[in-house]
């Protein structure tokens, strides 16, 4: 099939929607398909036209004319969303739908396209967002088919538009199994290890504040850049943690395993989160997670058997389960080894990847009967 894959971020940025949908591109790519990714261009240092391990890019500026509100630059982005749409001629349509998900949305409309087409949410949308006669509302409303990557995410979608829920399915998200075998968890001395975007949605803040709650510290290795990066520095040092915490920097997908591997235990003190992908990257590796008890990460995570939750925005409660956690070792481990048995067993790769070839069968038997 020729699929053409509408986002907002695609590689070489890094976000979990980001390394999702590089692997997904490319699995589809291996499968035979032929695959055109179909991105806003906020780089102007990035080509137009790329390549990445058979996956055709095409970078168009959309987000630069719609925040300029520049009706020529506008003009110029659409016209060129049709030439490419045009000349590559796709038999499916799949719009990835990440954060700042309305661009890719412009850029389908924008190809004028008129085949049927689905959709995958990748995060759960305000109720504003979804309201009769919204842009996001109307494009799902016409979607032939809608997926979703965690059962909460689409739970919330079908009370904000009960008319989906028909045509509506979760397809859970999943990565590739790392290569390298996970080695036994380190307690001599234990370490922590978080990673994510430096963001408020991240909690990072709230990871802080829990270990400077205990007596007994164990180093926390926190891996990401964002914004937040300056207050979270400061709040380090406001809390006298220079000893008990290491900020990383930024660390590439296919590393993440390793960091992982040196970890006791991974740190997911989100305050949303529509799956958490780091939660599985740590039970692919047979790592416990102590996560907040939100939204995916309650699907991802089973407390008392993978790992642990609490209540987010709580330092009190993530200090004692981590004191629980790290004070038994035997039991740490044996989450470790639950969570990876489970992630095999529930979130195996090439299930994703034929769930969506499944969607494209039906997308593209629409497209050739409709009715």
């Amino acid at each position: 099939m020729r699929i053409v894959l509408w986002s907002n971020s695609f590689w070489p940025h890094i976000g979990g929607v980001e390394v999702l949908g590089r692997h997904f591109a490319t699995a589809l790519t291996d499968r035979g398909h032929d695959v055109l990714v179909v991105v806003n261009r906020d780089d102007p240092d990035l080509p137009a036209h790329s390549e990445l391990g058979g996956v055709r890019i095409a970078r168009v500026a959309f987000e630069d004319a719609i925040t300029r509100r520049d009706p020529k630059a506008i003009l110029v982005a659409q016209r060129e969303a049709v030439k490419i749409r045009t000349e590559f001629g796709p038999e499916v349509e799949h719009l990835y739908h990440g954060q700042g998900g309305e661009i890719s949305c412009f850029a389908l409309t924008a190809a004028r396209s008129q085949r049927p087409y689905l959709v995958s949410l990748h995060m759960s949308y305000r109720d504003e967002h979804m309201a009769p006669g919204s842009t996001l509302r109307s494009l799902l409303g016409r979607a032939i088919a809608v997926t979703t990557c965690s059962d909460a995410v689409r739970e919330q979608l079908i009370r904000q538009a009960p008319e989906l829920a028909r045509r509506t399915w979760a397809i859970a998200n999943s990565l590739p199994s790392p290569v390298m075998e996970p080695t036994p968890l380190p307690f001599d001395p234990p370490v922590l290890f978080a990673a994510g975007r430096f963001t408020t949605q991240k909690g990072f803040d709230v990871a802080l504040d829990a270990i400077a709650l205990l007596d007994c510290r164990p180093h926390l290795v926190i891996a990401g850049a964002g914004v937040e990066g300056p207050a979270l520095e400061e709040r380090k040092r406001a809390l006298g943690l220079e000893d008990s915490v290491t900020f990383a920097g930024w660390v590439a997908p296919d590393d993440m395993p390793l960091w992982m591997n040196r970890a006791t235990a991974v740190l997911m003190p989100s305050r949303w989160e529509p799956f958490g992908l780091v939660a599985l990257q740590a039970a692919q590796m047979a790592r416990p997670v102590i996560a907040s008890s939100i939204d995916g990460l309650r699907e991802v995570v089973v407390h008392g058997e993978t790992g642990l939750l609490v209540p987010p925005d709580d330092p009190a409660a993530l200090a004692d389960a981590i004191a629980a956690l790290l004070g038994d070792a035997n039991q740490a481990a044996a989450m470790g080894r639950a969570a990876q048995q489970r992630a095999r067993e529930t979130w195996p790769w090439v299930r994703h990847v034929d769930a969506y070839e499944k969607l494209y069968t039906q997308v593209l038997a629409q497209a050739l009967h409709p009715s």
